[in-house]
């Protein structure tokens, strides 16, 4: 009998059942879906808390998935996640960004560094997952960890 269910077997209900299981929890998860024909199987996944709220708790929520994905980047070479320079176009008077705690370093651009047409710009190096990868990967740690995937339609909770 399981302690924890999840519900989707996409990259955030895989992370969430993997973080459960490393804690010693009992997890199941469940999917209408199989994992490789989710949207997460397709989809782009960088690391960018646009546009979240409330600021405030997506801060502390990012700040844990940039590290917890670094960790990966660094210590785990067949995870399908690597560190990627991002380049964020900002305006001219704008101070410091609001997400700049979760990463470990960020570069406003000089000037004559802003590419054409931008006239202001931050430098970031932030992870991205190659799905086609990733995905794979966080099956076998589910497996490799004792989790369960059972196959099943939730109509209501």
């Amino acid at each position: 009998m399981p302690e924890v269910l999840v519900l989707g077997a996409g990259a955030n209900g895989l992370a969430t059942a993997i973080t459960l299981l490393e804690q010693g929890r009992r997890v199941e998860i469940w999917t209408q879906d199989d994992p490789t024909a989710t949207v997460s199987a397709v989809a782009a996944a960088i690391w960018f808390p646009f546009l979240a709220e409330p600021r405030e708790r997506v801060l502390q929520w990012s700040s844990t998935t940039f590290a917890a994905l670094r960790r990966l980047a660094v210590a785990e070479p067949h995870a399908g996640v690597a560190m990627t320079p991002l380049l964020i176009a900002v305006p001219e008077s704008s101070g410091t960004p609001w997400w700049a705690p979760a990463v470990e370093r960020w570069t406003r651009l000089c000037p004559d560094q802003v590419p054409a047409p931008l006239t202001a710009a931050i430098a970031v190096e932030v992870p991205v997952c190659d799905t086609t990868v990733h995905l794979p990967w966080l099956l076998q740690r589910i497996s490799a960890l004792g989790g369960v995937i059972v196959r099943r339609t939730v109509h209501a909770l």
